[in-house]
């Protein structure tokens, strides 16, 4: 009989699915499940036969919260030494009934230190339900200052919740350290020694401007005229300390200027931001009435007004030479124009005195000189687009340029010699290709480059117009056809055609010789 219920038993075991509980198992219970458990009514829920080890896996699958902190070695369960290595059970035992306690946790027993929360300063004494909410999970306790100390906040929130920027945890109020440095603001002088509240009204934290006035507004004597930058005058020892270096200005005082009294730029009656010009202080002085700019410092000195100071020929890009250097300031500088005369060329005072109308630009020294405008006029004609050469150098300007403005002569031959055009015009403007500048009646044409049809034989002696007898508009208008001189000539009357080259020869018309 007992060798068949070990049989039975063994096969009971074998049939047995791998996570299942065995017969055996369910039928032998080690005792009544916690309250917490209560609920898990199947045994394999957290069992798996012959498998102890098996165990701790089930407990973290149904305890997620607890899996991810051994994972990320975050909370109680992913600091406490060892935890990973041990089974669960160690510590939470079960199957001891309904009321036991299977946590095994104590306020007192606890070492914070293997949370995510260390306690340190005013945080060690401080009972665990200020922070933990009995009907809550411990894990669940905020980690931040705002989470336990939104109450607390005399700020009301205006500030970022990063708390111990300025608290530290040995006392909320007692222990305050903040480095003003870090806001771009260094508390210094005076500052270091003023109550957060002088310059943090109501609370206000962000958004403050670092301007003097921010604060200093009601202890500025000079009601804002000169500005928000307080610190140009005054430093952060004392108010009432004052110091201030013009030079900061821009605006170096030197000379006369060192004596003067700050209303005498400044202003008494209506205060206003000084002038830096010199013609700020000084138009009244101004005898040019402004027809020389506002650059007084050009001539003037800061040491006296009326010692002056200027070299036109040093200052300036324009030596006065020859008559020049004798003409009057406002012969020139007629109207309100700076010590640097933009485009001082001779047509900007000699326009009405062009005689060329413009036509030759503003570079009237290429020809006149500054002694006179009339006299020692000089031109190099070869620099020109219209070199002269030949007969032309011999001719006198008004022969070519009957006005003096010169540029309206043209470059073409006919302009001139239209009445010594013996072709009247038949042959175009370009006398250049056959006569020569150096004398009008020497001339040169070749006929067969220029016309294509070569003068051989008899037609070498012949004058121009016993062939060229139509002259036209067009020019000389001929035909290279035997036919169109030697009509009369030709005895066959046209019987063997136009073309007399092919038996005649230019020696005579007579002499024949045939030809293939």
């Amino acid at each position: 009989m007992i060798r068949v219920l070990i049989v039975l038993f063994l096969v009971l075991v074998a049939s047995a699915p791998a996570r299942a509980q065995s017969v055996v198992e369910r039928l032998v219970s080690p005792g009544q499940l916690s309250a917490a458990h209560e609920g898990e009514a199947v045994c394999n829920d957290c069992h798996v036969s012959f498998d102890r080890d098996a165990q701790n896996t089930l407990c973290v699958e149904c305890h997620d919260e607890v899996g991810r902190d051994l994972e990320a070695d975050t909370g109680f369960h992913g600091q406490f030494p060892d935890v990973a290595e041990v089974n669960c059970k160690v510590c939470h035992s079960e199957h001891l009934g309904r009321d036991a306690d299977i946590l095994g946790f104590t306020e007192t027993g606890f070492d914070h230190r293997f949370t995510d929360f260390e306690l340190s300063g005013g945080h060690v004494d401080v009972p665990c339900s200020d922070c933990h909410d009995v009907e809550a999970r411990y894990a669940s306790a905020p980690l931040t200052c705002s989470g336990c100390h939104e109450d607390d906040d005399p700020h009301q929130g205006r500030m970022d919740q990063t708390c111990s920027t300025c608290h530290t945890v040995n006392g909320w109020e007692s222990d305050i350290r903040f480095d003003h440095a870090s806001t771009l603001f260094d508390l210094a002088g005076a500052h270091a020694d003023a109550d957060c509240m002088d310059c943090h009204f109501d609370q206000v934290w962000d958004g403050l401007s670092s301007d003097c006035v921010q604060c200093h507004q009601e202890d500025d004597a000079h009601s804002g005229r000169f500005g928000n930058e307080c610190a140009d005058c005054h430093v952060e020892e004392a108010w009432d300390e004052v110091q201030f270096d013009h030079r900061t200005t821009g605006f170096v005082l030197a000379g006369s200027h060192q004596s003067l009294d700050c209303n005498a730029c400044h202003g008494a009656d209506e205060p206003h931001p000084a002038p830096t010009s010199c013609v700020g202080c000084h138009r009244e002085a101004d005898t040019h009435e402004g027809l020389l700019g506002p650059n007084c410092q050009s001539c003037h000195s800061e040491t006296s007004w009326t010692r002056l100071k200027f070299d036109h020929d040093i200052d300036t890009d324009f030596a006065l030479l020859g008559a020049h250097a004798q003409q009057s300031c406002t012969d020139c500088h007629e109207t309100e124009v700076a010590i640097d005369v933009p485009d001082a060329n001779c047509g900007e005072c000699h326009a009405a005195d062009d005689p060329h109308r413009g036509q030759l630009g503003d570079g009237c020294g290429s020809c006149h000189g500054v002694d006179s405008w009339t006299r020692d006029v000089r031109f190099d004609h070869n620099f020109a687009s219209f070199p002269l050469l030949g007969a032309h150098a011999q001719a006198e300007c008004e022969d070519c340029h009957q006005t003096p403005a010169f540029l309206d002569a043209s470059a073409a031959c006919v302009n001139c010699h239209t009445d010594d055009d013996e072709h009247g015009g038949a042959l175009g403007n370009d006398c250049a290709a056959c006569h020569s500048p150096v004398s009008w009646s020497r001339w040169r044409f070749d006929h067969l480059d220029e016309s294509g049809f070569a003068l051989t034989g008899a037609h070498r002696v012949l004058q121009c117009a016993s062939c060229h007898a139509n002259v036209t508009s067009n020019g000389y208008l001929a035909s290279s056809r035997c036919v169109s001189c030697h009509v009369a000539d030709d005895k066959h009357r046209g019987s063997f055609g136009s073309n007399c080259s092919r038996c005649h020869n230019t020696e005579a018309f007579w002499a024949v010789e045939m030809q293939r």
